[in-house]
């Protein structure tokens, strides 16, 4: 106020509210320090870069490269812009269903910085789609690392369960569940959830856990009362796991194993209770 024409303040309160990602406050300070100075380049490369991540906020990535490719022509060797790009490029083709194209701009990513998270889950994501799931496994493993998201856990719920590795599928469903449910309820991802529950049941009706699978569909016909397949595949799970038990029961009696098989026949009442 005192000085509305000093650059170095005008320059200096723009980076402040680029650290704040206040990005559209940071804008106009970064454009009148290039209006003061036409040659300060740095400026007019992170005025570009904040209007790209403006756009991105909208989740218009064509503007956001555009603002990016302005940045890198005001300053050709800026990574952040170089970065940025990158990402803008990843997701524009994803979006198109160029694979290759995604997968190559997304292992640039990577080899400019290792811990992007985004990156190695979107190329978890593009392998999956592609049913190269022990590369989907991979990629998405390493982005679990990074950064534990559920439905990183539940892509790689999937993968397992594609590969036949049951145990592992369960135990990605699990986590993925427990980080949704984890959350605000009104910030959990309620179709998600259902379809996760969902999937855990089938994984473990497929590895012979009927009383798991009971129970998991019956949660995710809980998340999703109109989830009709949920509550059919419960009763078919149910009858599975009471079949089950009487056959063991069966099998310990002619062994004169007694008590074990009046354990056997008290899961089975527990899962006609279900009923």
């Amino acid at each position: 106020k005192a000085d509305p024409n000093n650059k170095t303040a005008h320059f200096n309160l723009g980076v402040s509210y680029l650290k704040s990602k206040k990005y559209d406050l940071a804008i106009p300070e970064f454009q009148k320090t290039a209006q003061l100075d036409p040659s300060d380049t740095q400026a007019k490369s992170l005025a570009e870069i904040c209007e790209g991540m403006v756009a991105l906020s909208k989740g218009n990535y064509s503007a956001g490269a555009q603002h990016f490719q302005g940045a890198l022509k005001a300053s050709p060797d800026n990574p952040d812009a170089k970065r940025l790009l990158n990402q803008c490029n990843a997701k524009i083709y994803m979006d198109q269903k160029n694979y290759p194209a995604a997968v190559t701009v997304l292992t640039r990513v990577i080899q400019d910085d290792p811990g992007n998270y985004s990156a190695y889950e979107n190329l978890g994501v593009i392998y999956y789609q592609q049913k190269d799931y022990k590369k989907a496994v991979d990629y998405l493993g390493h982005a679990a690392k990074l950064a534990p998201e559920s439905q990183t856990y539940k892509f790689l719920g999937f993968s397992y369960y594609n590969l036949g590795d049951f145990n592992n599928a369960i135990e990605h469903f699990n986590k993925s569940i427990k980080l949704e449910l984890a959350k605000d309820p009104k910030d959990q991802d309620k179709d998600s959830l259902d379809q996760t529950y969902y999937d855990l049941a089938v994984a473990y009706s497929d590895n012979g856990s009927f009383d798991d699978a009971a129970d998991a569909y019956g949660n995710a016909f809980k998340v999703n009362p109109k989830d009709s397949n949920a509550a059919v595949n419960q009763a078919g799970a149910i009858d599975a796991t009471v079949n089950s038990h009487l056959e063991k029961a069966s099998n310990f009696l002619v062994n004169s194993q007694y008590s074990d098989a009046i354990a056997e026949y008290q899961k089975v009442q527990i899962g006609r209770a279900h009923v």
